[in-house]
């Protein structure tokens, strides 16, 4: 799923979820929907069309952004293979003025080869259903690009409408557009980081915590944590909570009762931590990893958690973000640091390609994505 903008996404029309505020571009499926349908599903169809022409483009992304600031609900446009390569073409050129003929079949190129493998290669978790991986199955999803792109004219006036709407832009472009030298959107870039980053290590920490309680009786782990049968309460919601080796994984402080599942400590407090609390969870998290599992935690990828700090904070500083790109530049790990949640709509490959530009300095190329 391409992210457009705040919480806007496109997507193909093969795969519609009636349960999501919508759009519909498509000369099959841009049809009203039955008032019978209406009752039965949470979805409200926005509006409908069967050509891209047939809309005012940027009175669409207007309505798509009041949509979503009034009901703060993840909205998709789908679109059939025609509409979808005319609505893609007008979006990027639009949102990067600098785009030009190569370096826009490029980003389709490593969009097409990303959504390839969100659709056949993760058994079905991101899409809804297998006609999706016909439609992503070969390059040539879309044709005449050449043709596409030049027929598509951005107007002054469409440029001006859509910078004054200040929109939430998606992440690797905030990323291109810094690392050409821009600093128009550096406030949001700092923010999307930063909770990226608190995401991330929020999923790890809590993954390794589950990790551990699933192995609490693993004889390496008794053995290197110091502690045995008798230790563990297997009928407390908190079974660690005299294992003092684990106390960072136990400390109710820490680790707050879920609000939603009572009785399931497993809710990690991280932005209230004191430098102590960080200290303990950082240690313990890579001596499970050293002593237990046997792995290298000198390696460069584990350095990461030099940055744990980060996350307790309200903001990072635009020193802070360079430290951690600069780290992430030098040190590329295969997921770059995007959350699980987030990993199916940031295109992680482009990501990598334009950090590619970034270390070898080409700002000639990484000005081709530039923000408005």
């Amino acid at each position: 799923m391409f992210h457009l903008f705040n919480k806007i996404y496109l997507h193909f029309d093969d795969d519609i979820n009636l349960n999501y505020d919508r759009v519909v571009i498509s000369e099959l499926n841009g049809v009203p929907v039955f008032d019978l349908l209406k009752k039965s599903v949470k979805g409200k169809l926005i509006d409908f069309k069967n050509n891209f022409e047939d809309f005012n483009f940027t009175n669409l992304i207007e309505t798509l952004y009041n949509h979503g600031e009034l009901s703060n609900k993840k909205v998709i446009v789908y679109c059939d293979k025609i509409n979808y390569s005319k609505f893609i073409t007008k979006w990027l050129k639009l949102i990067l003025p600098n785009l030009n003929l190569e370096s826009y079949k490029q980003y389709i190129k490593l969009l097409i080869y990303k959504e390839r493998l969100i659709a056949s290669n993760i058994e079905g978790r991101y899409s809804g259903s297998e006609n999706n991986n016909t439609y992503w199955s070969s390059y040539e999803v879309f044709e005449n690009l050449d043709n596409i792109f030049k027929n598509t004219i951005i107007a002054e006036e469409e440029t001006i409408k859509i910078r004054d709407l200040n929109l939430n832009y998606s992440f690797e472009f905030l990323l291109s557009s810094y690392f050409s030298g821009s600093q128009t959107h550096l406030n949001l870039l700092k923010s999307i980081t930063h909770l990226f980053l608190k995401r991330w290590f929020l999923e790890n920490l809590k993954d390794n915590k589950q990790m551990v309680l699933f192995n609490l009786l693993n004889k390496n782990f008794q053995s290197v944590l110091g502690y045995n049968y008798s230790d563990i309460d297997f009928y407390s919601h908190n079974p660690i909570k005299n294992i003092s080796s684990l106390r960072y994984y136990s400390d109710e402080n820490i680790w707050l009762e879920d609000k939603i599942k009572l009785n399931n400590f497993n809710y990690l407090n991280i932005e209230n931590l004191t430098q102590e609390q960080i200290n303990g969870l950082r240690n313990l998290f890579l001596k499970i990893f050293k002593d237990i599992e046997g792995i290298d935690i000198d390696q460069s990828n584990f350095a990461v958690f030099d940055f744990l700090e980060y996350v307790t904070k309200d903001e990072i500083t635009k020193s802070e973000l360079d430290s951690f790109l600069n780290f992430s530049i030098e040190n590329p790990s295969d997921t770059l640091l995007i959350p699980k949640f987030d990993f199916p709509n940031v295109n992680v490959v482009f990501i990598h390609h334009i950090m590619n530009l970034k270390r070898e300095n080409d700002t000639e190329k990484l000005s081709k994505f530039t923000l408005l």
